[in-house]
């Protein structure tokens, strides 16, 4: 009889984030088992670029000739090309008070924490170099991007150290990280995106100028989404803001159209800066989310 196949069982958002250890198997079961057969795509780094023109010589591959330019100058020009082995990817991590904020028995930041460890081991992975910003309470913690698996245990200890709490905002954070990435990257921010639309525009567009790859994923707990209340409430600022009372059936309704318009203004802001951007609901499988941003 053949054998039963081996099954590999995921530990939960919580158990994941409660030690390193968890954490790591998590990231390497969950990219394993998501990326393998899927076609090269913006996750995957290595890459080769032009570099100049050659003055073809006796000898040189003619597979690499100009033809655009033989027919402007009547000369044999050859392409060089300039291989990158190592993408670099810097992980934007929001650790702020509001993603303490859970209501499926984790919060948005335990979410966060087990995606972007996974994210990580992708990029190692792939011999690429990842680099880390965790930003909430005080001075955001910068852990520069490096390969290999040690760096991926050191980040994966950090996220497993780490608690929401501050408000350092999104934009300052994304700003300060700019200003260490000095040639082309990827840059992934993790956030609930609790920020002004204006000042996310303004930083969209700090980041074009360098012509980096950039992602947006925006956590939500689905309870924010869709506003499940129906009694008499009191909702607290997770951030410094004043608690409010309220009958929430009677601002259920304004309440969903306000979230829906604001989302809507992050994604448009994304695609008017061609920016990738994906909304993730806590409640969704980590694996769904990694092999659809991979595909």
């Amino acid at each position: 009889m053949p054998k039963a196949p081996v099954e590999f069982s995921l530990p939960s958002i919580p158990e994941a984030v409660s030690d390193a250890t968890s954490l790591q198997f998590f990231a390497r079961r969950a990219v394993e088992g998501t990326l393998s057969g899927l076609h090269r795509s913006g996750l995957f780094g290595s890459s080769i670029e032009f570099a100049e023109h050659k003055l073809y010589s006796p000898g040189d591959d003619l597979r690499h000739v100009d033809w655009k330019v033989y027919a402007r100058a009547d000369k044999f020009y050859l392409k060089r090309f300039e291989e990158e082995t190592n993408l670099r990817a810097y992980l934007a991590l929001d650790a702020s008070a509001s993603m303490n904020f859970g209501s499926i028995g984790y919060t948005k930041f335990n979410y966060a924490v087990v995606l972007a460890a996974t994210l990580a081991y992708l990029f190692i992975q792939q011999q690429d170099l990842v680099a880390l910003m965790r930003f909430g309470e005080g001075e955001p913690l910068y852990l520069p991007p490096r390969g290999r698996m040690p760096h991926f245990q050191v980040l994966s200890e950090i996220l497993e150290d780490s608690t929401p709490s501050g408000r350092f905002g999104l934009v300052e954070a994304l700003g300060m990280l700019r200003e260490r990435i000095h040639k082309k990257g990827m840059v992934i921010a993790i956030s609930d995106f609790l920020t002004s639309v204006d000042r996310i525009s303004q930083m969209a567009k700090i980041y074009r100028v360098g012509q980096h790859d950039v992602y947006w994923i925006q956590i939500l707990d689905p309870a924010e989404l869709e506003f499940p209340f129906s009694d008499w409430s009191r909702f607290r600022g997770l951030e410094g803001e004043p608690d409010i009372e309220t009958d929430a059936r009677q601002v259920k309704r304004s309440y969903q159209r306000e979230v829906e318009r604001w989302v809507g203004e992050i994604r448009d802001t994304a695609l008017e800066h061609q920016i990738k951007y994906r909304t993730v609901r806590t409640n969704e499988p980590i694996a769904q989310i990694l092999a659809s941003l991979a595909s």
